[in-house]
């Protein structure tokens, strides 16, 4: 089983079996297209399963590691921050695609016809201010000094609005965990809450 993180697109344009991207953004498009060829050369891949998954999230040793726990800090400080609220993301967490890895190696020892591209993510749409609300609601931080920012990017590499993965694939086999987010990212970040640190420091 190979593994195919989709930071930015997906590889074959809108809807059908690979997902949702909407036109005029090729640029994403082509890195998914460069991911998927990649994939194709590696030894054994043609009667491989392929599982494509968004950017992931999870216990971190720093905030830094990660694009979605970075957004902690912004939180916790209770100073103005614009936060992007127009690209949708779909946060997932490592464990569930852990568990989906497992799950779809299982039936796969069962029936070696099973192969070919899958897609795995979290259900939730959500934009990073919607993210950052959230996770100032998990830890009832206020939210008020974060910033929604509609404006499309101007910098950087271009991304596409909407990059939802179609998992129905995986769905239909049985296939299948997700964790809400508010419940993963608290996991995450707890050891990075300000007052829990403070404390620690103090009993230290």
């Amino acid at each position: 089983m190979y593994l195919n993180q989709e930071i930015k697109a997906l590889s074959h344009g809108a809807g059908g079996a690979s997902g949702h991207c909407p036109g005029g953004e090729k640029t994403a498009g082509m890195v998914g297209q460069e991911k998927e060829l990649s994939i194709q050369f590696v030894p054994g891949a043609a009667g491989a399963a392929v599982l494509r998954i968004p950017v992931l999230y999870e216990e971190v040793e720093k905030l830094e590691e990660n694009a979605m726990t970075v957004m902690f800090d912004k939180v916790q400080f209770n100073k103005s921050a614009n936060m992007d609220h127009l690209q949708q993301r779909f946060p997932t967490h490592f464990r569930d695609v852990a568990t989906v890895c497992r799950q779809l190696a299982e039936k796969r020892m069962l029936d070696p016809s099973i192969k070919g591209t899958f897609h795995w993510s979290g259900n939730e749409q959500m934009t990073k201010y919607e993210m950052a609300c959230a996770i100032a609601d998990a830890f009832n931080l206020p939210s008020g000094h974060l910033r929604p920012i509609t404006d499309s990017p101007v910098i950087g590499a271009q991304r596409p609005r909407n990059a939802q993965l179609d998992c129905s694939r995986l769905e239909n086999m049985g296939v299948s965990q997700r964790t809400p987010f508010r419940i993963g990212i608290k996991d995450s970040l707890w050891p990075f809450l300000i007052d829990k640190r403070q404390r620690q420091t103090v009993f230290h």
